[in-house]
């Protein structure tokens, strides 16, 4: 009995073809990754190697094809179904101005955001300090509420109302 290498049929599969076997097979196209990709769901191995390789039937090129190709000039030593990767442009990540940040910007973050905050724009307020870590008499909203405030008088934020950071944690 032959077996069939799962991964190099799928390796060997023009682009598209997943859709196109979930299209005949009417399996999903994510369970049909899985049984090509892993050699999951051994009930539907047959189906989805049947139409895999009938489509790779279909997809190869005569002969007497490529010969009149080379002929003509218009061969290529690469694959037809090669598909070109699309260059992303690089995400950049700007970090606001510390103008840009507001009152709202800062009851949003949680105390690593925070703490984070003070370590990237080299802020004098310390998240170390003593009067940020928990103890017994602060809570940790407290804490980072005390952190709040201190970062927005450093930078000259206005500090809105008590009850604008407190809202939201009772929502939740």
């Amino acid at each position: 009995m032959a077996t069939i290498n799962l991964r190099e049929l799928r390796r060997r599969l023009p682009h598209g073809s997943i859709v196109r076997i979930a299209e005949a097979t009417g399996i999903s196209a994510k369970v049909i990754g899985e049984v090509l990709n892993k050699g999951w769901h051994v009930e539907l191995r047959g189906r989805v190697c049947d139409a895999a390789l009938s489509i790779l039937d279909e997809s190869k090129i005569e002969p007497d094809v490529i010969k009149h190709a080379q002929e003509l000039g218009v061969a290529s030593a690469h694959s037809i179904y090669v598909p070109q990767r699309s260059r992303r442009k690089p995400v950049v990540y700007e970090e606001p101005e510390e103008d840009d940040l507001t009152w709202d910007d800062l009851c949003e973050m949680d105390f690593d955001e925070l703490a984070d905050l003070c370590e990237e724009w080299d802020l004098e307020t310390d998240p170390d300090d003593e009067e940020f870590q928990p103890s017994f008499l602060t809570t940790a909203q407290g804490r980072e509420d005390d952190l709040r405030e201190a970062i927005a008088e450093e930078l000259g934020i206005e500090i809105g109302d008590d009850k604008d950071y407190d809202d939201e944690d009772e929502d939740e």
